[in-house]
């Protein structure tokens, strides 16, 4: 598996994680994403998608 920055609307930068066939860790992805939705700093979202 790997981290991945990828750019959404409005030139944002969101982290997600990806396996060894490009496909998208979905848990992962989702907790990321209510990790970002509850407004938590974009340092704690790239160290917990490092984990």
């Amino acid at each position: 598996m790997r981290v991945v920055e990828i750019e959404i609307q409005d030139s944002q930068r969101r982290y997600v994680v990806i396996d060894e066939a490009g496909e998208l860790v979905e848990p992962i992805v989702r907790y990321l994403k209510y990790l970002d939705c509850i407004g938590s700093a974009r340092q704690t979202l790239r160290s917990y998608a490092f984990m």
